[in-house]
């Protein structure tokens, strides 16, 4: 909201630029989410410290104590012999893909005329929703795993949010837009709902298996690369059918990938 309150106040004073003037006002405006993304940083640096601080102390008691990993009657030297980390991955790189594309794709997708029709600004507050939205989510989820299983819950949270972005893709107005929005209430459970089942049993390979799990974050990066040049070639909106496709896989972590074999 601060970067499109800061845009919308200098694309009224451009209206009486010269062409030359309105290009440098709107590489002003580009240059809008400096300082934002600069305090973003140092916040995130900071917390790295702290984090680092404690992580080999929880790292060291993970590996000493645990136990070996058996897969198929032989002991695993690696992390990357065990299938439901391996499966993990790939389902958290796919569920953060899609998380990522809406979260980035909701102003452009709001402001379509036959979506929501509205300003940069507006589409801003619309886009709070969906954080907020992932924030109720996550407390209701954490009291829901304490009744129910972490695979099961996961996948219902992924069928919902799958058939959300279904509901998006052949809809418009209204419609398209509060079922694109409630998809981070089902988005909320689901990063470390598969990170726990990821490293569920690992022993003492945990801290590789945690490692192997945030490079599928890193990758999902290109699929918002994707998702983008898709948006280019057939439009935003059905661009779509990506998330909803990554969530399907999410589905099957949740209730068959995540199992122990």
């Amino acid at each position: 909201m601060l970067i499109f309150t800061i845009a919308q106040h200098r694309a009224q004073d451009t209206l009486a630029l010269t062409s030359h003037q309105q290009a440098a006002s709107r590489l002003a405006e580009v240059s809008s989410v400096k300082v934002p993304y600069l305090i973003f940083a140092c916040v995130l640096i900071a917390s790295a410290a702290v984090v680092w601080r404690f992580r080999m102390l929880v790292v060291a008691s993970v590996e000493h104590e645990g136990a070996e990993v058996v897969v198929n009657g032989r002991t695993a030297r690696s992390a990357w012999q065990v299938r439901q980390l391996v499966l993990g991955a790939l389902g958290i790189m796919l569920y953060c893909g899609a998380e990522v594309s809406i979260g980035s794709f909701i102003i452009n997708f709001l402001a379509q005329p036959d979506i929501g029709g509205i300003s940069s600004l507006q589409a801003a507050r619309f886009a709070s929703y969906y954080w907020t939205a992932a924030m109720v989510g996550r407390f209701a989820g954490s009291a829901l795993l304490r009744r129910m299983r972490p695979g099961e819950l996961l996948g219902i949270c992924a069928v919902a949010a799958s058939l959300l972005v279904f509901i998006t893709l052949f809809s418009t107005g209204a419609v398209a837009v509060w079922s694109f929005l409630f998809v981070g209430l089902f988005n909320s459970i689901m990063f470390p709902t598969i990170f726990t089942l990821g490293i569920d049993g690992m022993g003492k390979l945990t801290s590789q298996a945690s490692g192997i799990l945030f490079l599928g974050v890193v990758r999902s990066a290109t699929l918002s690369v994707v998702q983008g040049a898709l948006a280019d070639r057939i439009g935003i909106h059905a661009a779509f059918i990506l998330p909803a496709l990554y969530y399907l896989y999410v589905v099957y972590y949740g209730f068959r990938g995540s199992r122990h074999f």
